[in-house]
């Protein structure tokens, strides 16, 4: 089953973003939802989305949130050592902040055939490993 790793900034655009973007994200998740495509996260994005809501006490949203990662075709991924490792390569390599490299080193280590992001940096460190989808790039 192909899997496609959606990065922080996509699963905030999908509740946080203009009519337009909810729009888009949610047309295309649900478009390859339908062919079979697994949608994965990984806790690091849970807790990117979740800290915003929380510190501004907007129930609401951290709701929305929360049942989105409880959706069964969600796969969140753990970390574990070799992914670190990973990351600490891809930051070594690249100079990427750890969140970055976290984020890219799990979509890899996990077999993700997709990233999604609206981060035009990924694209010079996947070595072809992964494909790297930006879904604003003009």
């Amino acid at each position: 089953m192909p899997k496609l790793y959606m990065d922080s900034c996509i699963v905030i655009y999908l509740f946080e973003g203009s009519d337009t973007i909810h729009e888009k994200i949610s047309g295309m998740l649900r478009s390859l939802s339908s062919i079979g495509m697994q949608i994965c996260i990984s806790e690091l994005i849970r807790l990117e989305c979740r800290v915003g809501p929380l510190m501004e006490n907007d129930t609401m949203l951290l709701k929305q949130y929360d049942e989105f990662f409880s959706i069964p075709v969600i796969q969140i991924f753990p970390f574990n050592r070799e992914i670190f490792d990973l990351a600490i390569e891809i930051r070594a390599n690249y100079k990427f902040k750890t969140p970055y490299a976290l984020h890219l080193a799990t979509a890899i280590y996990w077999g993700c055939d997709e990233f999604w992001t609206n981060d035009n940096r990924f694209i010079s460190i996947t070595e072809n490993r992964i494909q790297i989808v930006n879904l604003f790039k003009e």
